[in-house]
């Protein structure tokens, strides 16, 4: 699946990262009339990627459990959309990147902490 063309509204640095997170992007996706807002960006052992934005379901008390606003039909169009929002964003911004380091496709699992799991992380079912 080819992805569509995206570009970089806006990068926001993190201030004080937390854990891997360094921050957050704006991405327009110009063929769909559309402007995510928000991703999370990550990076850890030099390698960079992002997560969908969601929305906190969990009920006062509770640890954390997201809910995507955004879905794909299936990983391969979610896999294709991700790697043209990374590849944009190291283009526009490559100062987030160490020299020499590799930029991540999926975030390592050993790295997806639960508190931004989603109920529904497994599933790219159209909401």
């Amino acid at each position: 699946m080819s992805a569509p063309e995206v570009r970089i509204c806006r990068w926001k640095p993190g201030i004080a990262p937390r854990g891997p997170r360094i921050g957050f992007v704006d991405v327009l996706v110009p063929a769909w009339g559309v402007i995510i807002h928000d991703m999370r960006v990550l990076r850890a052992d030099g390698a960079v990627w992002c997560e969908r934005n969601g929305r906190n379901v969990a009920r006062h008390g509770e640890a954390p459990m997201f809910r995507p606003i955004l879905s794909f039909t299936d990983g391969i169009a979610w896999k294709a959309f991700h790697d043209a929002v990374v590849e944009a964003l190291v283009t526009a911004h490559p100062e987030i990147l160490s020299a020499g380091r590799e930029v991540l496709r999926e975030a390592p699992a050993s790295l997806s902490a639960p508190s931004l799991r989603s109920e529904t992380e497994n599933s790219h079912a159209v909401q």
